[in-house]
Order: C-alpha cells, then sequence, then structure tokens
C-alpha cells in the first residue's frame, strides 16, 4: 500500500465521521426548533389570555363599617375592563333596610366603587346573599356574594 492509499483510507474515515456527527447536529437542531415553536405557542397563548383578562371586569360587594350605625353596601370592580349594566339583586328575603336607587348602574370602571346606604336594626340579620350582575366584553358575568354584618 502506498501512502496516498493510507490517505484515502483516513479522507473515507473523516468523512463518514463528518457525515455521522452532520446528522447527530441535524437531529439535536430539529429538536430545538421544535421546542422553540411550541414555546412561542405557549407565549402567544399566555399573552391572548392576558389581554382577554385585561378586558374582564369582576365585580364584588362588602358591608363597610364608617361608625357608629354608619353602614354602607360598597360594589366595586376589581378587574381590569369596564362593567356594564351592573345590578345587584337579593335572592332571599332579608330585613335590612337597603337604599337602591342608582340600580341597575349604567357602567363601572376598573377600581370604581359605589357605595349604598345600608340601615340595621336590632333583630337584623347578620348575613344576607346578593348576587351582582354585569356585562363586559368577554360577556355576562354573574358574582354571587355573601354580605356580612358583625
Amino acid at each position: 500500500m502506498l501512502i496516498s492509499d493510507y490517505i484515502a483510507i483516513v479522507a473515507v474515515i473523516v468523512s463518514i465521521i463528518s457525515i455521522v456527527v452532520s446528522i447527530f447536529i441535524y437531529n439535536n437542531q430539529r429538536k430545538y426548533i421544535k421546542t422553540q415553536h411550541e414555546l412561542n405557542k405557549l407565549l402567544l397563548d399566555k399573552e391572548r389570555k392576558e389581554v382577554e383578562i385585561s378586558e374582564e371586569a369582576f365585580v364584588s360587594a362588602n358591608v363597610v363599617k364608617l361608625g357608629s350605625g354608619k353602614n354602607r353596601i360598597r360594589i366595586f370592580n376589581k378587574g381590569k375592563g369596564r362593567a356594564n349594566n351592573v345590578n345587584i339583586s337579593y335572592p332571599e328575603d332579608h330585613n335590612w333596610l337597603i337604599t337602591n336607587r342608582i340600580f341597575p348602574l349604567e357602567f363601572l370602571d376598573s377600581g370604581q366603587s359605589v357605595e349604598i346606604i345600608l340601615s340595621m336594626h336590632m333583630g337584623s340579620q347578620s348575613k344576607i346573599r346578593a348576587i351582582l350582575n354585569w356585562n363586559d366584553k368577554a360577556g355576562e358575568k354573574t358574582n354571587e356574594v355573601i354580605l356580612t354584618y358583625l
């Protein structure tokens, strides 16, 4: 065998190693690209959900004591979107005296609240159920809350 034969054999071996390494790198690169596509899809889904949440309203209520004999029911929007056609109803009979002249309310912006006057007497119940209804960009929503007075 001549030196040129040895060089040819080494060149073939180097070529085979090069092909094997290229195939290995190609497979790893394909897995990386697939993972990158999956991550991009997850990020897009997360961004879509954040946009949807940023347009949603969440209306709730609680009883606020302002001093002796001064009580209010505070209805507030703690969502990030505007609540339209806000209404409050009481599905059960109760003996709380509630001034409810402002409902249905046309809209309640994010962070905004309204208060209605609440009068209590010695025989009043300590809690009642209230149902809040409103519309936002996602559709009609309902939240049932328990208003408690201690």
